[in-house]
């Protein structure tokens, strides 16, 4: 679905992920992100590519409500990860350092939205936990929501998440599909004190 209809049918806010730039750092695509904006009248979040204090700027600019705050947080605390630092960064006090205006969250839509949205999250991701969709799905007459097993925030390079994705796209019913990555590995303390093996030593 484009951005233009995803608006006409009622969507009050875009989230514009540039998957190619996601997990890279190397910053927000601005100029899709500006051209999408100014065609589109409504808010336009960046997504993809943060890791400056620029990006993290934007961030502050449209922070979390105060439920998704109050559902998110005690997560960070249960984690064997930890807080994530995306957490840290909308922080209030984080984002008061940084300066700059906090931007009031647009309405919400008065009615829900009829187009498809598939929902897909890992239940080891910190940066989009499970429960999210929940609230999204709120805003959607015709979701659905499918967790991976063991899966992180980067779900896409996942072969049965792609295939899930086209079938989704194709119109095929993707409801109660079983998704699950390998558990993943975590080093014994012994083995993570040994210094880095490189290959063929």
């Amino acid at each position: 679905m484009t951005a233009k209809r995803a608006v006409s049918l009622g969507a009050g806010e875009i989230v514009l992920n540039s998957i190619d730039a996601d997990g890279t750092k190397a910053g927000f695509d601005l100029e899709i992100t500006r051209r999408i904006s100014e065609r589109l009248g409504v808010p336009v979040v960046a997504s993809g590519g943060a890791g400056t204090l620029m990006a993290r700027a934007v961030t502050c600019s449209s922070p979390p409500s105060a439920t998704r705050r109050a559902m998110v947080d005690p997560l960070g605390s249960r984690s064997i990860f930890g807080p994530s630092f995306d957490n840290f960064a909308a922080d209030p006090a984080f984002c008061d350092a940084l300066g700059g205006k906090r931007a009031i969250a647009p309405p919400r839509a008065r009615s829900t939205i009829a187009a498809p949205v598939l929902f897909i999250t890992g239940d080891l991701d910190d940066r989009t936990p499970v429960g999210n969709d929940v609230v999204l799905a709120k805003e959607f007459s015709n979701s659905v929501s499918l967790i991976v097993a063991n899966g992180g925030h980067e779900l896409l390079p996942d072969r049965d998440v792609r295939a899930v994705v086209v079938d989704f796209l194709a119109g095929r019913d993707v409801r109660g599909r079983v998704l699950k990555d390998d558990p993943p590995r975590f080093l014994s303390i012994d083995e993570a004190k040994q210094p880095p093996r490189r290959r063929g030593q």
